[in-house]
């Protein structure tokens, strides 16, 4: 009894191990009764329960009454094993009738099914190599368009750079003309101040002799004549009037000079800003303004100071006039003179020695002068050069141009073609997708023909006909990849005709800039044509002023002969002295305050020529920042270049792979006949037309090899298997 529970216990557990998870379909009297794998689970533990009452010997009732229980499931999963062996056997009898169906198919059939699927494969792989070859000329043509845009490129990078180096040496060769033109009227200017030195120089010698004459007429006459003693103070103050001209004469040539100073400061200004203008031409166009405005401030110093001449030559005409008419005064105040004679003859020799002094001071600074001289030789020759090579780089930049035109013209003949060639392309693609539908159409007419005569063939048509819609999503792709590619193309050549049209407007751009600075300089011509008719009539009227000067010298020389018998006068004269002194005084410091002025105005002029400077070391670092960012986007470009022509070969390479890495079995759903093999007459046969189709193409071979492989295991057991 322990033997028989401990067996049928073993037998539930291995019943239980082959029950699946879910629940368990239990058969009797063929009636499917469901089964819980908790029922099964349950009985176990009563017949372990039942077992452990045995072993121990006690009498349980409980357990008696679970042995029907146990027995009902015991019969429950006897019948389901039952039902399992009937539907093997159902299964079994099907699988060898639809084998003996497929042993005894007609050849012919077979024959007709094998010769549409080859033509069908025939047709795909034309259409295939017309594609491929299609898409290879394409390429081709890519890469050269390709090519031919880096190389107009190139041509027009150089191109540009030719012409930013034309507008530069035609500016230098603007501002060098400036330069000469300024130096010229600086040139004048110093003649001019040559000139008046000459002439002071000579009054000065005549003064000298005037003086020496006096003072031997004094050593005579003294004891006779107390009137000398008037002409010594006259003496006096034409010396006065002689060096307060000499100290005009030297403000101007300071002014002169500082001026000089301030040009060539602006000539090296103009030599940094020239390496600058490649990108900064409004800068350009504010210092040319500010030039103008230097130079009318000059022309303003100019005209004031032919004013301040003019009046201190009206100035010495009313004292002339106011000294006649105190004459008769002064006579009686000369015997009270006599020993202010010899006070007035140590300032005599004090104003000697200052004279001296100043004609050294002179001949240094025309030593200076005859240096400066040889320095704008050199940059007048320096010039003659640049302007020789700006001619050459004209001439060069013309050809340059014309060639240009030439290739733009080559370019659009090449553009014209190449529409023509996609048009063609176009056409070509339209034609096949007819073919297409005509063989699509064609398969459709043949699949309802051979559905009538074989249903049971259906799923290796469906098979079929998937593959064709993996081939045309195939063919969708590359059609899209060709669009997308001439997208491209037509992007890239807008970007050229747009890059053309910006190089034509800075062309046009510069021209303009050009055609200005030629009017700002004729202006300039204009304006200096203008004052120089002024500083001649300024010289002519300083000749009258001195001819002026002289017979007023004659005069008063009459009038001190004339006038030796006059000494009561002497007293007034001294009040006279005191009177005229005050004004001098006045004028002295008016000197003062002029000179503090001028040493401002070079002050404020020396800052901002700081500023300018610092502005164009700015821009400057600002061009160097620009020509690294340039640097970097060339860099790029070339990456990107490398880049397309990568991906090209990548294209060219993937092409034929596409063709070979073809799936080679499809999911067709029908039941694993793994243990069947297939008869020995159909394998042959399909290994024949494999061997045909292999020796067509390399595709074709390795599809139909896929194809065999699918079909040998797929083949179900044979009858004498079974």
């Amino acid at each position: 009894m322990m033997a028989t529970a401990s067996e049928a216990i073993c037998e539930i557990s291995d019943i239980n191990s082959e029950l699946p998870i879910t629940d368990v379909v239990a058969v009797k009297d063929t009636v499917q009764i469901p089964v819980k794998k908790e029922y099964v689970i349950n009985t176990l533990d009563h017949l372990r329960a039942i077992d452990n009452v045995i072993k121990e010997g006690t009498n349980d009732e409980n357990a008696v009454e679970k042995i029907p229980l146990i027995t009902n499931c015991i019969q429950t999963l006897d019948n389901q094993r039952f039902h399992f062996h009937e539907e093997l056997e159902k299964e079994t009898i099907i699988r060898f009738a639809l084998q003996h169906c497929l042993m005894n198919l007609p050849t012919n059939i077979q024959n007709e099914i094998n010769a549409a699927v080859e033509a069908a494969k025939r047709q795909n792989d034309a259409i295939r190599k017309s594609k491929i070859e299609g898409l290879n000329d394409l390429e081709e043509k890519i890469s050269k368009a390709r090519e031919e845009q880096v190389r107009f490129e190139k041509e027009n990078n150089i191109l540009l750079l030719q012409i930013s180096l034309n507008e530069t040496r035609e500016k230098i060769s603007l501002h060098n003309q400036e330069i000469v033109q300024t130096e010229c009227d600086i040139l004048e200017l110093r003649n001019a101040v040559a000139k008046e030195w000459e002439d002071a120089n000579k009054k000065i010698e005549e003064y000298k002799i005037d003086i020496e004459n006096t003072e031997k007429c004094l050593k005579m006459e003294l004891s006779r004549n107390e009137v000398t003693k008037k002409e010594e103070v006259k003496i006096k103050e034409e010396l006065s009037a002689s060096n307060l001209l000499n100290q005009d004469i030297q403000t101007n040539e300071r002014s002169l000079n500082n001026e000089v100073v301030s040009k060539k400061k602006e000539y090296q200004m103009l030599q940094l800003e020239l390496d600058a203008e490649l990108k900064l031409e409004q800068n350009l166009l504010s210092e040319k303004k500010k030039l103008s405005q230097q130079q009318l401030k000059l022309t303003n110093k100019s005209d004031t100071l032919t004013s301040e001449k003019k009046k201190i030559l009206n100035e010495l005409n009313m004292r002339y006039q106011y000294e006649t008419d105190n004459s008769v005064h002064l006579k009686q105040q000369l015997k009270d003179q006599r020993e202010a004679l010899r006070v007035n003859k140590e300032a005599l020799t004090k104003s000697e020695e200052k004279l001296e002094i100043i004609k050294n001071e002179h001949k240094i600074k025309e030593a200076e002068y005859k240096t400066q001289k040889e320095a704008l030789r050199n940059l007048e020759k320096t010039n003659r050069e640049i302007s020789e090579t700006i001619q050459r780089a004209k001439i060069s930049n013309s050809l340059t141009v014309a060639h240009l035109n030439q290739q733009i013209e080559k370019y659009g003949q090449k553009y014209e073609e190449e529409k023509q060639l996609r048009e063609d392309i176009q056409q070509e693609k339209k034609d096949i997708y007819t073919e297409i539908d005509i063989t699509k159409a064609h398969q459709r007419e043949y699949a309802g023909e051979m559905k009538k005569k074989i249903a049971d063939m259906k799923e290796q048509c469906t098979e079929k006909d998937e593959q064709a819609e993996s081939l045309k999503n195939v063919i969708q792709e590359l059609d899209n990849k060709i669009c997308s590619l001439e997208k491209e193309i037509e992007s890239d050549k807008t970007k050229f005709a747009a890059l053309i049209d910006q190089k034509k407007e800075k062309i046009k751009e510069t021209q303009q800039a050009i055609s200005k600075l030629e009017e700002t300089v004729k202006e300039k011509n204009a304006v200096i044509e203008k004052r120089t008719p002024a500083f001649e009539e300024m010289e002519k009227h300083f000749q009258q002023q001195t001819d002026i000067f002289n017979e007023s010298k004659d005069t008063f020389i009459v009038t001190r002969r004339t006038d030796i018998a006059l000494t009561n006068e002497i007293k007034e004269m001294e009040n006279s002295v005191a009177e005229a002194e005050a004004p001098l005084n006045d004028l002295r410091n008016k000197i003062k305050e002029s000179r503090e002025e001028y040493l401002r105005l070079l002050d404020s002029h020396s800052q901002e020529s700081k500023t300018t400077e610092e502005e164009i070391y700015a821009q400057s670092c600002k061009l160097k920042i620009l020509i690294e960012e340039n640097n970097r986007l060339k860099q790029t470009i070339t990456s990107i270049n490398y880049r397309n022509v990568a991906f090209n070969t990548s294209l060219t390479n993937s092409f034929p792979d596409i063709h070979c890495s073809k799936p080679a079995n499809a999911h067709t759903g029908r039941t694993d006949f793994s243990s069947c093999n297939r008869p020995s007459a159909d394998t042959n046969y399909i290994g024949n037309n494999t061997n045909r189709s292999s020796s067509s193409s390399p595709s074709i071979s390795t599809s139909i090899s896929s194809t065999n492989d699918t079909s040998g295991s797929s083949s179900g057991p044979t009858p004498h298997h079974w």
